[in-house]
């Protein structure tokens, strides 16, 4: 008995039973992976060593490929491999998103610290040293930074729940993911030395500021003010490059995301019912049950109302493919240890093509004639006959499962031609793809496709009723629609994507308040500049330009910033990206003028506030 918590090698697995090994009767393609735990003192390298004597030796015994060969790699990589560079990018993304948090609270620092200049400066006549303010400035800073992460880690429990519940089964180890002590003190860490780091430059330009130049004014003109102004600038430029960096990643995941969805599958998904059976081989131990079994159930399946047609097949797409194999089309010839190559093989019965909507392209498709006694036939995908029968009627052509190593395998008459339908996932080439009719093949185990009229979850009920009627001890497994199966197969770029676009959503927000803080304090600071350009002539117009002129060359140098940083940070998601690549001119350019946009929307209310301004009242108060 093993404990629920075993999931090896992935989710939704109850029962392993024991593999029987028998002497293989021809070479390959073989499915079958080792486990083996190493000697004390081994190490990768040594049994990688062993494995290419090994294969030296398989080769020499049997013509194989060049590059066949075996191989192999620690389980943690096994596991996680696939999943590994998604990692790295949400790594990522969560890391341009902290600096965007922390460049903006360094900016809000830095700005309610300059309304403290005159504070600080007093402190200093009355006595207090360098360190004193410098710690104190420091503490507060702590202490919101604390406060900050502790709201946040709050936040977090939430959140962490929400995308549990959104994100696929597929990703290993992710049900483990939990708000536990060691990323509680990981979080808090990380909000503490931000909020020192990110406090100690305005609480050394207080304790630095000279006194009388402060007591004068405020600080707010002079070098020291400058210096001020160019630091709250810089940041905003940091942050506005940063949050372009990470839009244009998440513009790309979603482009790819998209683009992912209208591939066409070579089928009509909606209206369809699939599940799956799996006799006992014990029952039904040879071909003549098995195909009247699976004949009476597909009799009772198309006579429920509402029932168009219905199929049977070892595979379903669009990312259920159990079975590829050899292949030799007649004539063809192939280079010396060149393996024939290789593609999906489906056993299909007489409905499945119109059951599943696949176009026939040429020829027939299988018919109850198709059986044991007749001349043994295929169906062709487009792919394998445009790439292995051009230029001649597929139809009449023979083929056969199967390379050179396996030379007795019957020849098959090519009698149709289909549609290329995707087995190996939406963003995969469609393979060259040969069906063979299930009367001559048969399988204890099978996927069903049903089409229906109307709503097919409705007719899950008749469907089992139907199995129990011919046999009670056969269980229907994983009953689902086809859409459900659509969108199973995206679920992990949809959730990598839905991640990487919330990132990028609050990075835009925090770097629209992190302009809106500039342009704001700007304002404030030049509220007697601003009353004496009225005060000369000066249009509400003519400081809206004013305003707005800051504005955006802050956001153009920004966004200039930001797209050299996304051109040299997107190349590492090109296996991630689907239709689109890495430097798509079109994101780049719909992502930065985004940026600008929210810039200047940032900006806006800063600007109506100085337009506002009574010159009189700004010199009266100077």
């Amino acid at each position: 008995m093993i404990p629920p918590s075993f999931v090896f090698p992935q989710a939704g697995i109850d029962v392993w039973p024991v593999m029987q090994l028998n002497p293989p009767r021809r070479r390959g393609p073989f499915y079958t992976t080792g486990l083996a735990r190493l000697k004390a003192g081994a190490t990768i390298e040594r049994l990688r060593a062993n494995l290419d004597r090994v294969t030296a030796d398989v080769m020499r015994r049997y013509p194989a490929p060049e590059d066949w060969k075996l191989s192999a790699r620690p389980l943690h990589d096994a596991l996680v491999g696939d999943v590994r560079r998604i990692l790295y990018v949400l790594f990522g993304a969560v890391g341009f998103l902290l600096l965007i948090a922390t460049a903006n609270v360094a900016n809000l620092l830095l700005a309610r610290a300059a309304t403290r200049d005159r504070e600080m400066a007093v402190r200093g006549a009355l006595g207090a040293g360098h360190a004193r303010i410098v710690g104190q400035l420091v503490t507060e800073s702590v202490v919101l930074a604390v406060a900050s992460g502790l709201a946040g880690l709050a936040l977090s429990v939430w959140g962490t729940r929400a995308l549990l519940a959104l994100a696929p089964t597929d990703i290993p180890r992710l049900r483990e993911v939990s708000m536990n002590l060691p990323v509680f003190f990981f979080a808090l860490a990380t909000a503490t030395i931000c909020g020192v780091a990110f406090g100690l430059a305005p609480a050394l330009r207080a304790s630095n500021m000279p006194l009388v130049e402060t007591l004068k004014d405020g600080g707010r003109s002079g070098t020291a003010g400058m210096r001020h102004r160019r630091t709250q600038q810089a940041l905003v430029v940091a942050e506005i490059a940063l949050a372009l960096v990470l839009s244009i990643g998440a513009g790309l995941m979603i482009r790819s995301f998209a683009a992912l969805e209208r591939v066409n599958p070579g089928f009509e998904p909606s209206h369809l019912l699939t599940f799956r059976l799996a006799v006992p081989r014990t029952q039904y131990d040879n071909a003549d049950k098995l195909t009247a079994f699976y004949g009476a159930l597909l009799d009772r399946i198309e006579s429920l109302p509402g029932v168009r047609a219905a199929g049977l097949s070892i595979s379903l797409p669009p990312d259920l493919l159990q079975m590829t194999d050899n292949f030799m089309v007649e004539g063809q010839t192939l280079p010396p240890n060149q393996s024939a190559p290789v593609g999906p093989l489906l056993f299909v019965d007489e409905g499945y093509f119109t059951a599943l909507g696949v176009p026939l392209v040429a020829g027939r498709f299988f018919t109850e004639r198709d059986d044991r006694g007749a001349p043994l036939v295929a169906i062709v995908n487009e792919t394998l006959a445009k790439r292995y029968l051009a230029g001649v009627d597929p139809v009449g052509r023979r083929i056969r499962d199967g390379g050179p190593e396996r030379p007795d395998n019957p020849w098959m008459t090519i009698v149709g031609v289909v549609g290329d339908v995707k087995y190996d996932g939406l963003g995969r080439p469609v393979d060259p793809t040969f069906y063979l009719p299930f009367r001559q093949n048969t399988s204890p185990a099978q996927f069903i496709v049903v089409r229906t009229a109307s709503d097919p979850r409705a007719l899950a009920a008749s469907v089992r009723a139907a199995v129990a009627s011919l046999d009670r001890d056969v269980p229907v497994a994983s009953v689902k629609t086809m859409d459900e199966l659509m969108t199973e197969s995206v679920a992990p770029p949809r959730f990598r994507t839905m991640l990487v676009a919330l990132f990028a959503l609050v990075g835009l927000a925090l770097a629209a308040i992190g302009v809106y803080g500039v342009m704001a304090y700007a304002v404030s600071e030049r509220t007697y500049e601003i009353g004496v350009r009225l005060a000369l002539g000066a249009t509400a117009g003519d400081v809206m330009r004013l305003v707005f002129g800051e504005a955006i060359a802050l956001a153009a140098i920004g966004v200039a910033a930001g797209v050299v940083g996304a051109i040299a940070t997107t190349r590492l998601m090109a296996a991630l990206l689907f239709g689109v690549t890495p430097t798509d001119l079109a994101t780049f350019a719909a992502l930065a003028g985004v940026l600008v946009v929210t810039a200047l929307t940032a900006s806006y209310v800063p600007a109506r506030r100085a337009m506002r301004v009574d010159p009189m009242v700004a010199l009266r108060y100077e």
